[in-house]
């Protein structure tokens, strides 16, 4: 995707999406199911942790304004393990972002910066990254890992790439704006 990184401008990075983190969290072998939600102000919300975690959400569909988040993987032997965030923790998340730092420095329009135009699904993918370190962990475990250090760096597409991606703008049907 295009992202605009501090002193440098706009470059195309990978960014993997919480999709695919699911993915290859389920290809571990140790994880049956995972799923991440966002919680948003009015929906009602119950939280347990401990030896017997627990969730309750029933959303209210009232607001977009982003409460929590939270992640839950069942494992192959019947475990369930939780991780909540609230939006405290969420912002500070976000707070740390290039894209929303040159934002706030009034340097990129806010259609730009992920936290803004995608929240819950940013929200998703950072409550899912944490949960990731709670996990039993496999031999496939370590392209999860992969993942989510090339998600926490400025992982740069290579020569070959960009050409490619330049081959399908130019033959897409977009207009001459849009592929600008």
């Amino acid at each position: 995707v295009p992202k605009y990184i501090k002193d440098v401008g706009w470059e195309a990075v990978l960014m993997p999406q919480y999709q695919g983190l699911v993915k290859l969290l389920t290809d571990t072998g140790s994880i049956l199911n995972v799923t991440a939600n966002v919680v948003y102000e009015g929906d009602e919300f119950e939280y347990q942790l401990g030896t017997r975690p627990d969730i309750i959400h029933k959303p209210k569909h009232k607001s977009k304004e982003i409460v929590f988040a939270y992640a839950i993987a069942t494992l192959y032997d019947g475990r369930i393990q939780v991780e909540v965030m609230d939006k405290t923790e969420l912002d500070e998340i976000r707070d740390k972002s290039e894209t929303y730092i040159a934002y706030t420095n009034g340097k990129l329009d806010e259609r730009f910066v992920f936290w803004l135009a995608w929240a819950g699904e940013m929200s998703r993918k950072s409550v899912l990254k944490r949960l990731t370190k709670y996990l039993p962990k496999t031999d496939r475990f370590e392209l999860i890992n992969q993942a989510i250090e090339i998600d926490n760096s400025e992982y740069k597409i290579s020569y070959g790439q960009e050409d490619y991606l330049y081959t399908l703008i130019n033959n897409s049907t977009f207009d001459d704006d849009t592929k600008a």
